[in-house]
């Protein structure tokens, strides 16, 4: 294995003492070996540095202020040595082959610079809900959201660690990124170096700060997508993510100005950079302005329903 590459897994945390547990043994549990675990604390206030203690030999455990998720994303991004970097969200877990199969992928196919999987919806017992992205792509009624048009490339493939067939796509997908976040940024697993022409996430924004920062990756990259679910987002009570259900009238106010602000962070990056490049306006006009009007739909929604 010492000839396969690093990957570092970048674990933020806020006050999920009780929750981490399952998040890190689900990295240690991973039939890829050469990992660097690095669990970013962003300032929690519960015990959380107690739990992490029994994992000194395998984590590196890194404190930081209070200042959200992409900060601490970024922390643990600086601090990363691996050829590789993946994300792992405190509150959820991997399938024991995610980085198996996304390395695989990659050393297969060395001209892509990221790759995405399906993503799994389960209750903390572990019962499937649902699969995620499937879903997602089936609220859009466009014939271009489909995975052989969106990828341009296809190949099946036997992923050995789970026994199981899956399709594997890659292209380029700047502008179906754009028109909705068909990437789900906690199953990524990409180069280190791209970061050096990207940047790092964009810590002003508190929500939907990853959209912006997978938008900048594919509009430099080649990336490529597993059709298998490696990842779980685990659904337990006080989640962030839980906006994904269809629970959001128990949302307090604070957490829908939150959701409103991060689907205005997504309009921005539209107009940002969908009008940038006039020859790519007038190709993809009707697909931009239709995402655009679904947007300003989504906000004017919440604020109905923050009253």
């Amino acid at each position: 294995m010492s000839a396969l590459p690093l990957v570092s897994v970048v674990i933020p945390t806020y006050n999920r003492a009780d929750l981490l547990p399952t998040a890190i043994d689900s990295v240690l549990g991973q039939t890829y070996e050469r990992l660097e675990i690095l669990v970013v604390d962003d300032g929690s206030t519960d015990h959380t540095k107690e739990v992490v203690r029994p994992y000194a030999d395998r984590v590196r455990y890194i404190v930081g202020e209070h200042r959200g998720p992409s900060a601490a994303r970024n922390l643990g991004m600086r601090a990363a040595t691996g050829e590789y970097i993946c994300f792992l969200d405190s509150d959820d877990a991997y399938y024991p082959y995610k980085v198996q199969v996304q390395v695989e992928q990659m050393m297969a196919h060395p001209w892509i610079d990221m790759i995405s999987t399906e993503i799994a919806a389960v209750f903390d017992r572990g019962e499937l809900i649902e699969y995620f992205l499937k879903k997602y792509l089936k609220n859009y009624d466009w014939d271009r959201w489909r995975y052989e048009d969106i990828y341009r490339y296809k190949q099946e493939v036997f992923v050995e660690s789970c026994g199981k067939n899956a399709d594997f796509y890659a292209g380029s997908v700047f502008d179906h990124v754009l028109l909705g976040p068909m990437i789900v940024t906690t199953t990524v697993l990409f180069k280190r170096r791209i970061l050096n022409v990207i940047g790092y996430q964009n810590e002003a924004y508190r929500f939907a700060e990853e959209y912006e920062f997978i938008l900048r990756l594919c509009k430099h990259s080649q990336v490529g997508f597993l059709d298998l679910p490696t990842y779980q987002v685990r659904f337990h009570e006080g989640q962030m993510s839980r906006f994904l259900t269809k629970q959001r009238n128990d949302q307090e106010k604070e957490d829908l100005l939150l959701i409103i602000e991060g689907v205005d962070v997504m309009l921005q990056a539209v107009k940002n950079w969908a009008y940038e490049d006039a020859a790519y306006f007038q190709t993809h006009r009707r697909w931009v302005e239709r995402r655009m009007a679904e947007l300003y739909r989504c906000i004017g929604g919440l604020w109905l329903h923050y009253g």
